[in-house]
């Protein structure tokens, strides 16, 4: 799945997934099991026909003061986890440099007059690798990861939304990678959680719903 992409002019979906339990999905781990067939069959089940361009993916694990693009070079892997086997270490996942995709998402930000930065040292961190090294084994597609705005200030995020939504037009693929809610160590967790995902669930269907009447018009 996910080889080197030939041209696409077809609107890709956006999607925002869950990346597990810091490497475990990559280390076998049975608990998420389910996760790693969900993320594997992701490719030919949600984006299939279409081969996207390039991949643009906000993890959850990245906080900066401004939009921040990451532009250097993305051989690097960022272990922002500490505690797991000698194996979760050596991970890889060489992919091209989306280097014209960062380009563009500066030049639509700033159009937008969203503050904006490129950091040229940081690699991947765990939100990037872990759910494309199952959904996208073969790493042939040029990836880029862009940042969360610190303050985590949901308009500034919407206004972000916006900006970048033409790249979905050119073929490139944006993914959001984090949880919901995140409580693992916590026994009841799923059930301290279902408040907000019964929450959460209702506000996407009104944004799905408006979303859907936008395009419509």
């Amino acid at each position: 799945m996910c080889s080197v992409p030939g041209p696409s002019k077809s609107r890709l979906p956006s999607a925002y997934i869950p990346h597990g339990g810091g490497p475990l999905p990559v280390l076998g781990d049975a608990f998420h099991r389910s996760l790693v067939d969900w993320l594997g069959n992701f490719v030919s089940k949600y984006l299939s026909p279409q081969k996207p361009t390039s991949i643009l993916v906000i993890s959850a694990h990245w906080e900066a003061p401004v939009a921040t693009v990451q532009s250097g070079d993305v051989s690097s892997l960022y272990f922002d986890y500490y505690g797991f086997p000698r194996e979760a270490y050596t991970l890889e996942y060489p992919v091209p440099a989306a280097r014209s995709l960062a380009t563009r998402v500066v030049e639509l930000l700033t159009k937008a007059n969203i503050p904006n930065a490129v950091d040229t040292q940081r690699g991947f961190d765990l939100g990037v690798v872990i759910p494309l090294k199952i959904m996208c084994p073969a790493a042939g597609i040029p990836t880029l990861q862009l940042s969360l705005v610190k303050n985590l200030d949901p308009e500034m995020h919407l206004r972000i939304r916006e900006a970048l939504a033409p790249l979905m037009e050119n073929g490139v693929f944006i993914l959001g990678s984090g949880m919901s809610y995140e409580r693992i160590r916590k026994s009841k967790s799923n059930e301290d959680s279902e408040p907000f995902h019964a929450y959460l669930r209702n506000a996407l269907g009104d944004e799905r719903k408006q979303y859907q009447e936008k395009l419509r018009n």
